[in-house]
């Protein structure tokens, strides 16, 4: 009782500090909805109603989590070695929560597509009244859009092929993700809209649609083979590990195929390639659908993140120092460099760019892992407070 009380609280707490934000970003969707003609808004009523069922099906399986101490609220929470070390009991209740936010899931995927649908079609009627600076934006908004929402019910389609709802809910997350990132393409376009006839819809609203992206973001795959023919049936499954998601993309003559899922950051991708041994897989980065350079990608959760990377860790810690430059390096050098799989850092010291493989918080972790990865060149050096010591 008292952890149902706990998530009780804590999500009203939550709600009250968020309330200015969501209060702004309603605004946005009442102007959106009362602009619609009377066959899409009942259209997207429908829509509300089926994501409201979807909320209470997940809230059902929370509170029957938080009943049993059980918690369970991202992706992670479903990995296999987690998995297998809960007891038959947990398993069981586990089992059961999940089945109901599988349900949950496919309503918000139900009620994505037709939101999607809706403002598509809106924004489509809308384009004629809009400036040419307008509709060339408008059009940029709405290919993205259906990018990501065909991608989104990709992931779906995949994901229910599976017999085992401990792969299958994980990837409905990933989906959901992508098709809310999707509409919120769309809502950019409604601002472009209304900003130069409404005063109450300012900047604060798109950089509020915006926050949606580092739900997905930045973030990593393992490429398992790129080939100039397709892969198919037991060639396929000799690259794959434990059975898992593979997506596959054709471009610039090449079959690509991936590990369906994502990876948060790319040491999580490195630890994972490392651990099922795919010797000849490679990682490769998205932001949002983008296929990215992996410093690109790093560089932007750097940026977003809370902590600058030169204040990670206080106090002393050491790094393995690979070189010193004058110049940055470019992006085809630093996909050279052979770094342990731990990203590469870069920090401007004064006009000197010195690049870093760390954090170590003993000298003893630095050398062994330089060892262990054979960075034969690389300096141990010692930062104080996310500064280079005097000694360095």
């Amino acid at each position: 009782m008292k952890a149902v009380f706990k998530i009780v609280f804590l999500s009203y707490s939550m709600l009250a500090v968020a309330y200015s934000a969501f209060s702004q970003i309603d605004y946005l969707d009442k102007k959106i909805e009362y602009g619609l003609n009377e066959d899409n808004k009942e259209k997207l009523e429908n829509a509300n109603k089926t994501r409201t069922y979807g909320d209470e099906l997940m809230q059902e399986a929370e509170l029957i989590e938080a009943q049993y101490g059980i918690s369970m609220l991202t992706k992670e929470d479903y990995a296999p070695d987690r998995i297998r070390q809960m007891d038959s009991k947990t398993l069981n209740i586990i089992r059961s929560t999940v089945r109901k936010k599988i349900q949950a899931s496919n309503q918000y995927g139900n009620a994505n597509v037709i939101k999607a649908f809706v403002y598509t079609n809106d924004l489509k009627e809308q384009l004629m009244q809009a400036n040419d600076w307008e509709k060339e934006n408008i059009n940029i908004l709405l290919e993205q859009s259906k990018h990501l929402l065909m991608q989104g019910r990709t992931i779906r389609g995949k994901s229910m092929r599976l017999n085992n709802e401990f792969l299958v809910y994980p990837q409905l997350i990933d989906a959901n993700k992508i098709e809310i990132l999707a509409i919120n393409k769309l809502k950019e376009a409604y601002v472009l809209i209304f900003k130069s006839t409404d005063n109450n819809i300012s900047n604060y609203e798109i950089s509020e649609i915006k926050k949606t992206y580092n739900d997905v973001g930045a973030h990593f795959r393992i490429q398992l083979a790129a080939t100039r023919k397709p892969l198919k049936g037991e060639n396929l499954k000799q690259i794959t590990p434990n059975n898992e998601i593979v997506s596959s993309d054709f471009s610039n003559g090449w079959y690509k195929y991936s590990l369906s899922r994502d990876f948060e950051t790319y040491q999580e991708a490195v630890d994972y390639k490392e651990s099922m041994n795919l010797t000849e897989a490679f990682i490769i980065a998205y932001i949002d659908s983008r296929r990215v350079s992996i410093s690109e990608a790093i560089s932007l959760q750097e940026k977003n993140s809370y902590v600058p990377v030169e204040k990670s860790l206080q106090g002393t810690v050491y790094r393995l120092r690979l070189w010193i430059s004058t110049q940055p390096a470019t992006n085809k050098t630093l996909s050279g460099i052979k770094s342990g799989g731990k990203p590469i850092m870069m920090f401007n010291h004064g006009g000197w760019y010195t690049y870093t493989v760390g954090d170590f918080l003993t000298k003893q972790e630095a050398n062994k892992f330089k060892t262990n990865k054979g960075l034969t060149d690389a300096v141990i050096v010692q930062y104080k407070n996310g500064k280079p010591a005097e000694n360095n």
